[in-house]
């Protein structure tokens, strides 16, 4: 007990627990023991043995600086055990008997109840801005709270660059931050507030992407496809980037850049029908005859339509294959025999 308890107040947990596992009798059974050994398994990460011993150790006579950490090291190895049910409990008992506002301790039975009772919760987030003004998370969290609601959303806002004022380096901030402005059909805030983000993580494919199309949609063609470009380098099987890349390469008119990367892609997206047309599309664009006949057969065994089927045929006509544009027609015609392109290639 002596050497386990010395070790303990060093610090030294893991070898204390040794220690004090070898006592038995009824000194094994005190709440300072108890409390050690709870202590012990806590700094371990063995949560559910601390909660034993933590409970073991309220059941007695425990001195009130004892109870106390008794009380929020439970809660907190409940939180670690995912139920957030037993944490809150046991951050609610703390909070009873701890005259002084602990900062930890109000945050997260602010941020455990929003489940159960977002209207208690936002009040108790609201107490904690006036008792912690320097801590970030009161005004992040309450700021996502409301930003759920359309009515709430400009002070949603206002509560998060509050966030982003007491600390700037959380790219979680900028993100929510970003996200209640597009709510808000603020598009340049919106932007602003991406752009901000990705410097701390520049590598964000999805934002990579979403800054891309505001540009985009803005009339910024080139300066969008820097960071298209930067998410595509990012991930490169993205689907979803290759798709936009090439099409921004479309609007720039830059169909070189655009026929490499599609064509870079196309193995490993065989099976990506919207990607395959994407590449006949460009190929019509360059009159590239020969690799556009090639193209469109691959995708004409993925998926036969009309569409495709009689740009084709107009192909094949063009080259002088008469039988297999023949063919290509009578395949169109067989599920739209009006169809005046199809029936001027027959004739």
């Amino acid at each position: 007990l002596k050497v386990g308890t010395y070790l303990f107040k060093k610090g030294n947990f893991k070898d204390a627990k040794k220690y004090l596992d070898m006592v038995k009798g009824g000194a094994s059974k005190t709440a300072t023991y108890l409390n050690m050994v709870g202590n012990c398994a806590f700094n371990d990460g063995d949560y559910k043995d601390a909660i034993t011993k933590f409970k073991l150790s309220n059941s007695k006579k425990t001195a009130l600086p004892i109870r106390k950490d008794n009380f929020k090291k439970l809660a907190e190895s409940y939180l670690k055990l995912d139920n957030n049910k037993a944490a809150l409990v046991w951050f609610n008992r703390f909070t009873q008997i701890n005259k002084t506002k602990d900062r930890d301790v109000s945050y997260l039975r602010a941020y455990l109840t929003e489940e159960s009772n977002p209207a208690k919760a936002r009040t108790l987030y609201e107490v904690n801005l006036k008792a912690f003004p320097d801590d970030h998370r009161n005004y992040l969290q309450l700021g996502l709270l409301l930003s759920k609601n359309k009515k709430t959303l400009s002070r949603s806002v206002t509560l998060l660059k509050k966030a982003v004022e007491v600390v700037d380096t959380i790219p979680a901030v900028w993100l929510q931050i970003a996200e209640a402005y597009g709510k808000l059909k603020k598009s340049d805030e919106e932007l602003d507030a991406y752009k901000k983000f990705i410097t701390l993580d520049p590598k964000n494919v999805e934002v990579n992407i979403r800054i891309g199309k505001l540009l985009v949609k803005k009339e910024k063609i080139s300066e969008g496809i820097t960071y298209i470009e930067t998410a595509n380098k990012a991930d490169p099987k993205n689907a979803e980037t290759i798709l936009f890349l090439s099409d921004s390469y479309i609007k720039e008119n830059r169909l070189d850049e655009a026929l490499n990367l599609l064509e870079g892609s196309k193995e490993a997206h065989k099976d990506n029908i919207e990607i395959q047309r994407k590449l006949v599309d460009v190929l019509v664009l360059l009159g590239k005859d020969q690799e556009l006949l090639a193209q469109l057969k691959q995708v004409l065994e993925q998926k036969r339509d009309n569409e495709t089927l009689l740009l084709y045929a107009q192909l094949l006509f063009r080259s002088g294959q008469m039988e297999e544009a023949k063919n290509a027609c009578e395949d169109i015609l067989a599920t739209d025999p009006e169809n005046i392109e199809a029936l001027m290639i027959m004739g």
